[in-house]
């Protein structure tokens, strides 16, 4: 969907782990309320510093509620509201975005690599029919996007600190956005993990959407004709898309990791970013 916004946000990180490393992937989950996050590629044995479950939805308010409970793997946990935003362009009141902290039900000092269930909020209305969310566009009172699980660890390799930054409120965009994630002075090679709701690579099976471009410290790591844009909805390929989680290599200099997008209408909403230091 399309609008028109700029944005430009310095951003405070919400946890810091010293001597960590973290992995993270998502799911799409338009037209439905559960899924499965396959989460892959930490190191065994691993100790878990903390498992971060984040997800975001639109409905008819502004303001979301400040707290939701949520079912990870069949345990029923509480989430906290990280921020309201506009709605990306749904015809909904609201955006809104959550994180639940479900370290305790992570294996704690072994195989982190394991498939985790969610089932997020959702209205009677709510469609779970799983169909292409642009044909038809069904009415619904809470149009899901999709979850993210996050999760901090330590090994005998861990050296760098980890800083995971979601105090993003108002964070919609469809133009120019910058957001400026503080930390102390860091300088070597490093990850970049961005988690963000309602990319797409078009209408459906289409091609015609997906050309933001993403600019880490002013060097290009995503987005024609570097790679594919991090905001292709491919947590869920080919559908039903709105669901991004992608980690990059990136070169980290000074106080402040600078992230830019250039996007041309698609309305999208971060949720999360992570910062990891080697």
């Amino acid at each position: 969907m399309s609008a028109a916004a700029e944005k430009a946000l310095k951003v405070d990180p919400s946890r810091k782990f010293e001597y960590a490393n973290h992995v993270a992937n998502g799911i799409a989950m338009r037209n439905r309320t559960a899924g499965t996050i396959h989460l892959r590629g930490a190191p065994v044995p691993s100790r878990v510093l903390a498992a971060l479950l984040y997800f975001n939805f639109s409905d008819g308010s502004r303001e979301g509620r400040r707290n939701v409970p949520v079912l990870f793997n069949a345990n029923r946990v509480v989430a906290d509201k990280t921020g309201d935003h506009d709605d990306p362009c749904w015809g909904m009141t609201g955006n809104h975005s959550y994180v639940a902290d479900v370290t305790q039900f992570v294996p704690i000092g072994g195989n982190l690599n394991q498939d985790y269930q969610v089932i997020i909020p959702f209205d009677v209305e709510t469609s779970t029919t799983g169909q292409n969310p642009w044909s038809p566009i069904e009415p619904q009172k809470v149009r899901v996007e999709g979850a993210s699980l996050v999760v901090v660890y330590r090994d005998h390799n861990t050296t760098g600190p980890v800083f995971v930054y979601d105090a993003l409120n108002n964070s919609m965009f469809s133009a120019t956005a910058q957001f400026d994630l503080l930390h102390p002075g860091l300088d070597g090679a490093g990850r970049f993990t961005m988690v963000g709701a309602d990319g797409q690579r078009g209408f459906g099976h289409d091609n015609s959407a997906s050309n933001e471009l993403t600019f880490f410290n002013a060097s290009q790591i995503a987005g024609p004709p570097v790679a594919s844009s991090d905001w292709d909805g491919s947590d869920s390929w080919p559908l039903v898309q709105l669901w991004d989680t992608h980690t990059h290599n990136v070169k980290l200099n000074g106080a402040v990791s600078k992230v830019r997008y250039q996007a041309s209408g698609d309305c999208l909403v971060p949720v999360a970013f992570v910062i990891d230091a080697d």
